[in-house]
């Protein structure tokens, strides 16, 4: 994995207790950790975009996470903030896997 993927991975696998722990336990959202988080994606659709490959252990990661999100969304009523926090990792998932 480039170095940079790598770090990003770890970067991302820092956040995970961040970002999915106030959704289990009280459904709301870290603002700031997801920020962080949709500026890591963003760096790496930015090197998918000249790499071309996403390494096997990161997308993993990230199917993790966005599945994760919806299981707590079957939890919520509709319109939660929960829902619309896919939707916008939905956006940046997009330019990460759709280069």
């Amino acid at each position: 994995m480039d170095k940079r993927l790598l770090e990003i991975y770890t970067e991302i696998d820092a956040l995970i207790l961040d970002l999915l722990g106030p959704l289990r336990i009280s459904k709301s959202i870290n603002r700031n950790t997801f920020e962080k988080f949709y500026t890591l994606l963003g760096e790496l659709a930015e090197i998918i975009k000249s790499d071309g490959s996403i390494p096997v252990k990161l997308a993993g990661k990230l199917f993790f996470i966005y599945m994760s999100m919806n299981g707590e969304a079957s939890h919520t009523k509709y319109p939660d903030p929960l829902f619309l926090e896919i939707g916008i990792l939905e956006s940046h998932l997009d330019k990460v896997f759709r280069h």
